[in-house]
C-alpha cells in the first residue's frame, strides 16, 4: 500500500497484535529488517497475522508473503488465534511451491515472523 501511496481508514482506536515478550527464547533475526535487499523468490518468507472485525465476530488471517516477489504464497482464516494459524499457513506455501515446482526444496528459504503473540499462542 505504501508502494501505491495508499493507506487504510482508521475508523476508532486500534488493537495491537504484536506484543513481544522480552524474556522469550527467540530465534535470531536472520533478515535484520532488509526487505529491499531480497535477490530471489523463494528466499525469504515472512509470516504473520492480524484480525478482522466482521458482522459476526472477530476472524484471524495468517498469511506467508515471498519478499521478493510480495506473492502471498498462503492464508488461513478462523475464528480462533491460536499458534497453528501461523503453522498451518507456512505449511500450505510449502505445498503451493512444491505443487508449482516438484523439485522446491524449502532448505533454502528463510523463514521470518515477528516476536508477537502469535509466538505465545498455548492452544
Amino acid at each position: 500500500m505504501k508502494i501505491l501511496g495508499i493507506a487504510g481508514v482508521l475508523r476508532r482506536k486500534t488493537t495491537r497484535t504484536t506484543v513481544a515478550d522480552p524474556t522469550a527464547e527467540r530465534f535470531p533475526d536472520r533478515i535484520q529488517r532488509a526487505w529491499s535487499q531480497a535477490q530471489r523468490p523463494d528466499q525469504w518468507w515472512v509470516a504473520d497475522f492480524t484480525y478482522v472485525h466482521t458482522s459476526s465476530g472477530f476472524s484471524y488471517v495468517a498469511f506467508v508473503t515471498d519478499v521478493f516477489t510480495r506473492e502471498i504464497l498462503a492464508y488461513v482464516v478462523d475464528t480462533r488465534a491460536m499458534k497453528s494459524l501461523v503453522i498451518r499457513a507456512l505449511r500450505q506455501a510449502l505445498a503451493l511451491r512444491q505443487r508449482q515446482d516438484p523439485y522446491f526444496e524449502s532448505a533454502g528459504v528463510i523463514h521470518h515472523s515477528d516476536a508477537g503473540v502469535q509466538g505465545g499462542f498455548n492452544r
